[in-house]
């Protein structure tokens, strides 16, 4: 009775969990559609990199290397001689996207032969940089052609007066002193304040530090091995590895140099590798520094994940990079960490940057493994590109795309738990129809039971009345025991009081039968004193013996007397025992008979109350009450 009990109480449990299931799909799904209509753009946002990547000029058969950007915004390109000759070798960039020689038409007229053509011209500019006081800076490699050879009077750098666009100074260098046949300048920045530039020879694997005073030049770190190309890095470009049509991948040493806003580090790294690495500037000032301590105080920043061209440090000394192998450009933060700026796949070979007065950062796409000697023939299909991306916006558009991300996996997990929830609620349901069913055949087992109940309870009550009837017999017998005993104990006091009695007629009999002996005694004396009284003295004895036999008599029927008396005040305790125990049996009996009543009256209560459970849980699974009322109930036990 109570295990069925327990299971009926535990079904409004299982109600109470499939509703709980179902109001937690109910919130979850509000949750979600709440979340994404709250964020409908935000969540729906994917960030487009065309989007935050700029197109400022497209090139057909132009192919761009350097770029800077003035304080006012003028944009400047340098297109050098590789595989072709450019039309101008440095250009400025109209703001209605047309290339205008500069500084003018006559510097950009080389023609093509060492000598005084070179002098006065550029024979293959390649890096621009504008400094802290709007000047611009150019470099010329004086090195044509992709596997050409430095031109006498070619190697240069040029000091412009944007004020005016004149010319405010040429510093020349003796390639037979200051460089090699072979050298190819690839980038460099000027320390203003110092008067000092740093230059990067890609082919000698070596560092320039020109004194723009003294127009003396020394080289530094030849020969290191983090200026010189890592021989196990081979670049991946686009879909293929960078090798040119003979198969030999190419092994460019030190490339792009940058320095810190305060002039205090510079920055650089090989083409052919991909970590990066920062000196003081202090050690390559100095030209009696020894070559030992320079390499010591070396800063290696770490692995970028890319090969790496050109590169620019902004005011807050986010580093980017721009990164050959995964047509982006990359930002290395302050922290060391390495992040995408933008990613496009128009970057193919993003080359040079500059940090413009608008915010945006500037770049060009050069394309060089899609030219000769790269490729049997020339791949180039797409224009040349100067693009540009403005940081706040990619942040911006960074900081939207995670939100989107989270929201999304927000959402993703609201749909998760959704689902989930679905499934515990299906799992309930069923569960709930189980207990329901299970339930009814509890209903259907506790009618049966509560006519058995009331059967046993009918039985109890036809046993409690025999019981009562016989405990009264026997109550009645114990009275009458007890009557009898009394009456026993009356006759055993009359039985003593009988003996009493024949104690004292023994008494008297005794006392009779010494008085007769001494009247005997005293016949006898008689009779010797006398002899005439003969027939009185017969007479005497007879009586004598008389006597002595009702003495006898008496004394026998004292003890027969006193035995009687004992058998019955024997059989009074007995009785009295016997009486006892009946009285010990009657109050066991009714004990009994109360315990039985009491069963019969829980047996009742409780097979009212099973029905009263098995109603509420039907009508509550009919009705979908999800709080049906409930109740309890203990039925005692016994072993009696």
């Amino acid at each position: 009775m109570n295990t069925r009990n327990t299971s009926l109480l535990n079904f409004p449990m299982a109600q109470g969990l499939v509703t709980g299931a179902i109001l937690i799909v109910a919130v979850l799904l509000l949750s979600a559609c709440s979340s994404t209509k709250g964020h409908g753009t935000s969540a729906g946002f994917t960030p487009k990199w065309e989007k935050l990547v700029v197109e400022v000029a497209a090139f057909e058969g132009k192919q761009p290397a350097g770029i800077a950007v003035s304080r006012t915004g003028r944009v400047f390109v340098a297109f050098p001689w590789w595989n072709d000759r450019p039309e101008a070798s440095v250009a400025e960039l109209k703001p209605d996207g047309t290339l205008a020689s500069f500084p003018s038409t006559y510097w950009n007229d080389w023609d093509g032969r060492s000598g005084p053509s070179a002098l006065r011209g550029f024979v293959c500019a390649q890096a621009m940089y504008v400094d802290q006081n709007d000047f611009l800076w150019i470099l010329d490699a004086g090195n044509p052609g992709v596997d050409g050879r430095v031109v006498t009077a070619g190697p240069k750098l040029f000091k412009i007066d944007l004020s005016d666009d004149s010319i405010a100074q040429v510093f020349y260098f003796d390639h037979k002193r200051d460089f090699t046949r072979t050298s190819y300048l690839s980038d460099f920045r000027v320390d203003s304040d110092r008067q000092t530039a740093y230059i990067a020879d890609s082919t000698r694997g070596t560092i320039y530090v020109v004194d723009l005073k003294t127009r003396q030049t020394h080289h530094v770190l030849l020969g290191d091995p983090t200026t010189t190309a890592d021989a196990g890095v081979i670049a991946r470009v686009g879909s293929r590895d960078w090798r040119n049509f003979a198969g030999i991948a190419p092994q460019v040493n030190v490339s792009g140099i940058e320095l810190s806003a305060d002039g205090d580090w510079l920055y650089y790294h090989t083409m052919s590798g991909r970590r990066i690495y920062r000196v003081p500037t202090n050690v390559l000032r100095d030209e009696r520094t020894a070559n030992a301590v320079r390499s010591a105080s070396i800063q290696d920043l770490g692995p970028t994940g890319s090969v790496i061209d050109g590169m620019w440090l902004d005011q807050d000394d986010n580093l980017y990079l721009a990164a050959i192998e995964r047509d982006a450009i990359i930002v290395r933060r302050p922290n060391g960490a390495i992040e995408t700026f933008v990613a496009d796949p128009r970057l193919k070979w993003p080359d040079s940057l500059a940090m413009g007065p608008d915010g945006y950062l500037y770049f060009t796409t050069s394309m060089k493994h899609l030219r000769q000697p790269y490729r049997l023939t020339d791949q180039v299909q797409d224009p040349y590109f100067v693009m540009k991306a403005s940081p706040d916006k990619v942040a911006r558009a960074n900081v939207t795309r995670q939100i989107a991300d989270e929201k999304q996996q927000e959402a993703m997990w609201y749909a998760m738990q959704a689902s989930e929830a679905e499934r515990l609620a299906k799992i309930a349901k069923e569960q709930a129809e189980r207990e329901r069913r299970e339930a009814q055949a509890r209903a259907d087992l506790a009618a049966a039971a509560d006519g058995t109940a009331l059967t046993s309870a009918q039985l109890h009550d036809q046993k409690m009345t025999e019981t009562e009837k016989a405990a009264e017999a026997q109550a009645k017998a114990a009275k009458q025991a007890v009557a009898l005993a009394k009456l026993a104990s009356k006759q055993a006091g009359e039985a003593e009081t009988a003996a009493e009695k024949a104690r004292q007629a023994a008494e008297i009999a005794r006392r009779l039968a010494e008085a007769a002996a001494k009247k005997a005694e005293q016949t006898r004396l008689a009779q010797a004193q006398a002899q005439q009284g003969a027939a009185q003295a017969e007479l005497a004895r007879r009586e004598h013996q008389q006597a002595v036999a009702e003495a006898a008599a008496a004394a026998e029927a004292a003890a027969r007397a006193e035995a009687v008396a004992k058998s019955l005040h024997d059989e009074a305790a007995r009785a009295g025992e016997l009486a006892r125990q009946a009285e010990q049996l009657a109050e066991k009996e009714r004990l009994a008979a109360a315990r039985l009543r009491e069963q019969a009256l829980g047996a009742r209560t409780a097979a009212a109350l099973a029905e009263r459970i098995a109603q509420d849980a039907e009508f509550a699974e009919i009705n979908g009450d999800p709080d049906p009322v409930t109740g309890t109930a203990d039925v005692p036990t016994t072993t009696d």
